[in-house]
């Protein structure tokens, strides 16, 4: 093979690398960006939605949920989420203790980053206190 037929063929293989053309690949997007509880009453449901698209190319996948604290349950598919598909991811937080909901879940996903952290607020307001028929301030 002659030296100019080598050279060619060398660019030829990395011309993708310079031409833009990104491999396919699923991307995640999450609305709201966190699990949104608000303020709710000890023993109430502390149920929170966040809606999660793929914004990309191939099916996307959540390996795993892993909430930071066992008053934290969550349900995320289990099916691949179709491109321009959306799935709800479900958290339900133990309502038995007062004070700020200030928890995390940890997301393994087939993306390239592989992993993505979804933070939860709100805040579980103590039972009014039946001496003086009121709550304490949060």
């Amino acid at each position: 093979m002659r030296t100019s037929t080598r050279a060619t063929l060398a660019t030829l293989a990395f011309l993708p690398l310079f031409t833009g053309v990104a491999a396919a690949e699923p991307l995640a997007t999450f609305t709201p960006a966190n699990f949104e509880f608000g303020k709710i009453q000890v023993g109430d449901p502390g149920k929170a939605t966040v809606t999660v698209k793929n914004t990309g190319d191939e099916p996307l996948i959540i390996k795993g949920a892993k909430p930071s604290c066992t008053c934290l349950t969550v349900t995320a598919p289990t099916e691949p989420i179709m491109p321009g598909q959306s799935a709800p991811i479900v958290a339900v937080y133990d309502t038995r203790a007062s004070g700020p909901i200030a928890k995390s879940v940890a997301l393994t996903l087939n993306t390239v980053t592989g992993a993505h952290i979804l933070g939860t607020r709100g805040y579980v307001n103590a039972p009014a206190d039946p001496a003086n028929g009121f709550a304490p301030k949060p």
